[in-house]
């Protein structure tokens, strides 16, 4: 690998000489941003084109960046291509990007009402684009949007089928490349995708191939969410019936359910996949989203976050949301409750999943340990974790119990679980220790299925991040990975550092 730096007369020197080096694979350009992207990197320069072994080539002028491992005898056939900021590109500079043939390209700042034009140039002249990534503020996310849709469907009219098939928009609290990181890291799972992605929201606008058709993957949990924003409201009133995934928080309340409400009672529902934290709608609220949901056909995941439930409004909700949806909900997930009296009566709605025919996902904390319903809570787990055959219930594929146990308790509790089916374990933030720990390697090891689906144990913030004996954690995980060869185990363990 040869890296070129910003040195003008050791970067020419270098160029000149590259071509007597013809087994280079890597080469890594970086230049001032007054330079013209042309001069240093023209793919159809004698220079690249000697380079018959190169894989990878990665040119940075500021203003603009290139990277690619798509490289023939020299000749560059696809790239990614990023640009900071629109205002700064030459026309030059879009003559270059156009020779780079693009197939993924980056905006890391929000394109304003002036930048429109040149971003719509872009796509025009860069039909070979599939994936648009933007870097954006919310008050401009339904302008950039139906840029781009009246853009790709004018090179749909003129040119036949245009190539784009994502765009998606990040807000502006992560720089583009971290937020990028994050998403090819949580590598598909649900799970980490929500851990890494923390409180960041993101959009994704999906393409239909042959048609004007669009849907929309939306996660609204970021600091920019607020309910009362007028451009929640105009993102809502215009794309809301063409959301197909809605991640709603603890912030969504009345207004933009009504909204949405609104929009999908005039042009139907798309939502197939609803994750709802409600502790902000009201009644009136509550009765928006259910109507949304009940004209969501096609809704196959269904997620009820339910929290704070010590108190009285919300545990009424909880139990109404349960109840409504029982036939409907995939996922469960339960937290912030502390009294028996609130358990007692969750149980008289959810006593086991018998009555939630479709659930597979369950999951309960409760953060004031001291105050929590250990003993109590005991039986209640296993009913809602164990096989259940009558009627016949799905098995779960996640399951998280993350509350303090007495060491009886967490016996019983792990022996009920059913790992037939289950992807994603979670004992993060409990008392959860190494003799836990081993229990859970004998029964996994025990299992008549030699080898289990399994394919996530989070530890994160367990008492087994604290044990010292590397020798007998790392005994386990190994006798644990034997089971599950596709597991990833969560957790700063001190023993296998």
């Amino acid at each position: 690998m040869v890296k070129l730096s910003e040195d003008p007369l050791g970067r020419l020197l270098k160029i000149q000489g590259i071509e007597r080096w013809p087994y280079l694979t890597e080469i890594t350009m970086i230049q001032s941003s007054n330079y013209p992207m042309s001069a240093m990197s023209n793919p159809s320069t004698d220079i690249f084109g000697s380079l018959n072994y190169l894989e990878y080539l990665s040119l940075d002028i500021g203003r603009l960046w290139m990277t690619t491992r798509d490289i023939s005898q020299g000749d560059i056939k696809t790239s990614s291509i990023g640009i900071p900021n629109l205002k700064d590109i030459t026309l030059e500079d879009l003559e270059t990007i156009r020779k780079y043939r693009p197939i993924a390209l980056t905006i890391s700042k929000t394109p304003e009402k002036e930048d429109e034009d040149r971003l719509a140039s872009i796509l025009q002249q860069n039909p070979s684009i599939t994936f648009l990534r933007i870097q954006c503020h919310l008050g401009r996310y339904a302008a950039v949007i139906n840029l781009v849709i009246s853009t790709r469907e004018k090179m749909r009219r003129s040119r036949g089928r245009p190539e784009l098939m994502v765009l998606r928009l990040l807000d502006t609290t992560l720089p583009g490349s971290a937020k990028e990181a994050v998403l090819e890291k949580a590598g598909g799972s649900q799970y980490l995708l929500r851990q890494l992605f923390g409180s960041e929201s993101i959009v994704d606008v999906n393409f239909d191939n042959a048609s004007s058709t669009i849907g929309i993957r939306t996660d609204l949990r970021s600091n920019q969410f607020k309910s009362d924003d007028p451009a929640v409201r105009d993102f809502i009133r215009q794309f809301g019936h063409s959301i197909i995934t809605l991640v709603a928080p603890g912030s969504f309340s009345d207004p933009p359910a009504m909204l949405l409400d609104e929009c999908t009672g005039r042009l139907t529902s798309s939502i197939v996949h609803l994750d709802i934290t409600p502790t902000s709608l009201t009644t009136a609220g509550l009765d928006a989203m259910n109507r949304v949901i009940n004209r969501s056909k096609g809704l196959t995941y269904l997620r009820l976050t339910l929290k704070n439930m010590r108190k009285g409004q919300q545990l009424e909700k909880a139990l109404l949301l349960l109840e409504r949806y029982r036939d409907r909900v995939t996922s469960v997930h339960m937290s912030d409750w502390y009294e028996d009296s609130c358990l007692a009566k969750i149980k008289r709605v959810l006593p086991d999943r018998s009555r939630f025919p479709r659930l597979e996902e369950f999951s309960v904390d409760c953060i004031n340990w001291d105050r929590g319903p250990r003993g109590t809570a005991r039986q209640w787990i296993i009913s809602m974790i164990s096989a259940q055959t009558q009627p016949p219930t799905p098995p779960l594929k996640v399951l998280g119990v993350k509350i303090h146990l007495w060491p009886q308790d967490w016996e019983a509790v792990i022996n009920a679980i059913d790992f037939s089916k289950l992807q994603e374990l979670h004992f993060d933030n409990c008392n959860f220790s190494e003799v836990q720990l081993k229990l859970l390697a004998d029964r996994i090891t025990g299992s008549k299925t030699l080898l289990l689906p399994l394919k996530l144990l989070n530890l994160k913030g367990s008492k087994v991040e604290k044990v010292d004996n590397a020798v007998d954690t790392r005994a386990m995980i190994v006798r644990i990975r034997q089971r599950a060869p596709q597991i990833i185990i969560e957790g700063q363990f001190k023993s296998l550092q």
